[in-house]
């Protein structure tokens, strides 16, 4: 493992247009080849199929009427983790962006399949008054402690700021993070899985067909703890798997780092 340096001070010394890409690529690849083993429900991740809260609605919609048999939807599907290998691996790739167009052709039913599936999301659309997010500080450290602290995010590893709550692991050797942070009005709570020495942020639901990880604020304490606990159950049967991808990931940046620290600053 490279020495004591600051790792992220090393990447920052590769060249941008030769270096910086290829680097992107190793660290990327075994998200990439998650997120397609989860987006595909391959073994082990069949029972997924029958999930949603992991999942964004509108991408739950797409997998589900993939499952079915609509075609159109499992070209959505391909396109989608097309577009991901192009945009991380530098794949060789024709963007089709075929998402935005079946999304206007089934607005109705997506609507219709979000207010069964996704109370959560009905009430983030809803009029009805913000709650603030007091308190959830220590909603987190519990849920955090009971769901996630088997690998090692309790709430010894723990950092609250102003608008973030940080809870730390290590993986490799190396810090690996669960963020939740709030924006500034309070609104809307979102997750983050970060590695700070490979400069890796992604939402929690990355994997999952690269869903997006909101938690409305106008959800009451009750509905929020029950949301974020439905969420990081699922969320802990593939950590497991996340874990291991990020132990690949970094062993893929070791020879990045090297390079980085074998160069003077500057």
């Amino acid at each position: 493992m490279p020495g004591a340096l600051p790792l992220p001070e090393a990447l920052a010394r590769l060249d941008p247009v030769t270096e910086w890409p290829p680097f992107i690529a190793a660290r990327e690849r075994p998200f990439i080849e998650l997120a397609e083993a989860v987006s595909r429900f391959r073994p082990p991740f069949e029972r997924l199929a029958r999930v949603a809260v992991v999942f964004a609605p509108v991408k739950r919609f797409v997998l589900d009427r993939a499952l079915a048999g609509d075609s159109d939807a499992a070209n959505v599907v391909d396109d989608e983790l097309a577009i991901n290998r192009k945009l991380s691996l530098n794949e060789p790739y024709e963007f089709r962006d075929l998402l935005p167009a079946y999304r206007i052709r089934h607005e109705p039913e997506i609507v219709a399949f979000t207010r069964a599936r996704y109370p959560w999301s009905v009430i983030a659309d809803s009029l009805l008054p913000l709650f603030r997010l007091s308190g959830v500080g220590a909603l987190l450290d519990g849920l955090m402690l009971r769901h996630m602290g088997e690998f090692g995010f309790d709430a010894s590893g723990r950092r609250h700021g102003e608008h973030a709550w940080r809870y730390g692991a290590f993986i490799a050797g190396h810090l690996v993070e669960i963020v939740f942070a709030s924006d500034s009005l309070e609104t809307r709570l979102s997750a983050y899985l970060q590695i700070p020495d490979i400069a890796y942020e992604a939402p929690l639901g990355d994997i999952f067909f690269y869903s997006g990880t909101v938690f409305p604020a106008r959800e009451r304490k009750e509905q929020l703890e029950g949301h974020l606990s439905l969420f990081l159950s699922e969320y802990r049967s593939v950590f497991p798997f996340v874990a291991s991808a990020a132990a690949q990931s970094i062993a893929n940046a070791e020879p990045w780092w090297r390079l980085g620290l074998s160069r003077a600053p500057g």
